[in-house]
């Protein structure tokens, strides 16, 4: 997730990898907050987001440079911990 600062809003940027090819639809998302204009609080909600994601080729093996959801062993700890995605 990215968080961008833009004045008085920010804006939540989450990336996604679907599985496979097609239309699919994010239900709302809810927020609630206290106006404190009418002194309550309120909830509000965005549409449903579809999303369409288009077919693309597989990777091979070979091709893939980076492995970020692999575990190795903590040397403090001696538990296994799931390394940091790169930047």
């Amino acid at each position: 997730m990215e968080t961008r600062k833009n004045g008085g809003r920010r804006d939540y940027l989450y990336k996604i990898r679907p599985t496979r090819a097609g239309t699919f639809e994010f239900p709302p998302v809810r927020l609630a907050f206290y106006d404190t204009n009418t002194r309550s609080y309120r909830t509000v909600a965005t549409e449903p987001v579809p999303v369409k994601a288009q077919a693309t080729a597989e990777l091979t093996q070979d091709q893939i440079i980076a492995d970020t959801n692999r575990f190795m062993e903590s040397p403090c700890s001696g538990r296994k911990t799931s390394l940091p995605p790169r930047p």
